[in-house]
């Protein structure tokens, strides 16, 4: 099934019938474009909350101390999503894999998942859903004896 990332947050949202908070964007830090995981293996997902930077009146960022964001009870969850196209108007439309991770606080920052054995080799990425939405950069899954 292909599906727009917009179009997964919002089926999320209404599938679990959770109002999603008004919470910093996530950047995922782990998995980067180099990571490789092999099917079967462990491993580390991360990521941080970022702040959004206040702007003067023309636009221009001010110089103030950046508040970490109060993300103490919000959660997320996480999906891997497979086969990435940008189309017009920069929409991206992934196929849903499955989820990996959910019901994850977002202060805790990282999470370990299992990565599931009947994945075929190829270019993989994360979506969040539980705040405002994001997704990882590609990163490669592959089977053993087989190259991305």
């Amino acid at each position: 099934m292909k599906i727009s990332l917009i179009s997964l947050f919002a089926l999320a949202a209404t599938a679990l019938a959770i109002p999603t908070p008004l919470i910093h964007p996530i950047e995922i830090t782990i998995p980067t474009s180099f990571s490789k995981w092999e099917v079967g293996s462990s491993q580390l997902i991360a990521w941080k909350t970022v702040p959004p930077k206040p702007q003067g009146p023309l636009g221009r960022s001010l110089n103030i101390p950046e508040i970490a964001p109060r993300a103490v009870g919000y959660r997320i969850t996480i999906y891997l999503l497979k086969d990435g196209r940008i189309f017009d108007f920069g929409t991206s439309y992934y196929e849903l894999v499955g989820v990996l991770a959910a019901d994850i606080r977002v202060r805790e920052g990282r999470t370990t998942i299992q990565v599931p054995e009947n994945l075929p080799t190829g270019k993989y990425s994360l979506g969040v859903v539980g705040g405002p939405g994001t997704e990882s950069r590609e990163f490669c899954i592959y089977r053993r004896g087989e190259k991305c």
